[in-house]
């Protein structure tokens, strides 16, 4: 938009570009991702975006492993794509309903039963969502999208991507405000007033023909002193559809270790190890950072499971982490040893992200459209949770909305893109 001959300001409440990208401490190449880590599917855009930064990405192996029980592992034979066609029964569906009510449908079909966990177990891992509540015609809609399996890395995190966009933002002439909240949006026909407020409490008032939202749903519908007022109040249309559009829970704990201990148990097995799936544990799963050999591993629960561990103290988390992935081989106490450190963030707490990703509720189908729907051609919609082609949650869906926003306003205020 710089580029087009507008004069741009970019306000960020935190002390750092990214939002929920979040790259921690870097060893020998790879970092401990806070927030999102992976590239999911074929994701052209994202993909562009990296070769135009010069930068390279790694594909995740595949190497899949499922723990039966403590100390019993097996080759995890992990068939998205036939778990996703038992979502096609939604078509069949006079009205949505939950994803929990609709796989309790197979329940009396022993052959759908690997599916059905599949499918249960993707839901909560990878949209962060609680099945007792996510729309299933949503769901299925997503996975009919095209959606793609396969998940790659940017070679060096994400760190160096946004550093990027920040360093281009300003060369092209855009102000990046940070550590500046947006408190309150007044908007008309005449234009936009933004209040804004910095890390000392100096406040100021922001003129300017529109404006681009890009608040997390989480922050979207806080209510109260916290929240971000818009005056007046954004239409009962976009207002209903925030209350389909959900936060997903989701906890991830990096933890590094002396070494790669792993590789050398069972005579091996696990050296080209990716990922190990855990449905009775705390934590739906654990990776490595295969390709790249690494000796950092990274705990994930998501959808119930994350809820389960709201009130868990941060350390006691770690220690659930560890305990658990050391059981995967039964030997906690060579895991234990092995630890040095672990680096973890909480999204639910964070007052600017307040949850993981989005995710839709029962009812909500075209939430996301109605979300990402202009205002008057002054207030313009972008982030993963107004992504429309299957790619919400993911930092593929933020990008292409901010383009597609970008360019929405460009064509209000009579320019076009560059």
């Amino acid at each position: 938009m710089a580029t087009s001959g507008l004069r741009v300001v970019v306000v960020e409440a935190r002390d750092r570009v990214g939002g929920r990208v979040w790259s921690g401490h870097q060893r020998n190449g790879v970092s401990a991702e806070l927030g999102a880590e992976f590239i999911h599917g074929r994701a052209e855009d994202t993909m562009a975006l990296l070769r135009h930064a010069g930068m390279r990405t790694v594909e995740m192996l595949d190497d899949s492993w499922i723990c039966i029980k403590h100390g019993e592992l097996q080759r995890d034979d992990l068939d998205f794509l036939s778990a996703a066609k038992i979502f096609d029964d939604t078509l069949l569906l006079s009205k949505d309903e939950s994803v929990e009510r609709f796989l309790q449908r197979f329940a009396h079909d022993p052959a759908r039963n690997a599916d059905v966990e599949l499918a249960r177990a993707f839901v909560e891992g990878f949209d962060a969502a609680d099945p007792a509540i996510a729309s299933a015609k949503a769901i299925a809609d997503e996975w009919r999208s095209g959606v793609d399996f396969s998940s790659t890395r940017p070679s060096g995190g994400y760190r160096q991507l946004f550093e990027y966009f920040a360093r281009d933002c300003v060369a092209a002439g855009a102000e990046l405000k940070l550590s500046t909240r947006a408190c309150a949006i007044e908007w008309s026909k005449g234009g936009v007033k933004i209040d804004i407020s910095d890390a000392l409490g100096a406040q100021q008032t922001l003129d300017a023909r529109a404006a681009i939202v890009t608040l997390p749903v989480g922050v979207l519908r806080t209510q109260g002193e916290s929240a971000v007022g818009f005056a007046p109040g954004l239409p009962q249309g976009k207002r209903a559809a925030l209350q389909f559009i959900e936060m997903g829970h989701a906890i991830r704990v990096g933890l590094w270790f002396r070494s790669a201990f792993w590789e050398r148990l069972g005579d091996g097995r696990y050296r080209d190890a990716a990922f190990f799936r855990c449905a009775h544990q705390h934590f739906n799963a654990y990776w490595t950072q295969l390709p790249t050999r690494s000796t950092l591993i990274v705990a994930w629960a998501g959808g119930p499971k994350a809820i389960a561990m709201d009130r868990i103290a941060h350390s006691e988390r770690v220690q659930l982490a560890l305990r658990g992935f050391g059981e995967l081989f039964d030997q906690v106490e060579l895991t234990c040893n092995e630890f040095e450190s672990a680096v973890m963030h909480d999204w639910d707490s964070d007052p600017y992200a307040l949850g993981a990703y989005s995710y839709i509720a029962v009812g909500g189908e075209s939430a996301r459209a109605i979300l990402a729907q202009p205002v008057d051609d002054k207030l313009f919609f972008a982030g993963e949770a107004t992504s429309t082609d299957g790619q919400g949650g993911t930092v593929s869906g933020a990008f292409k909305t901010g383009t597609r926003a970008a360019r929405e306003a460009l064509s209000a205020l009579g320019l076009t893109a560059d």
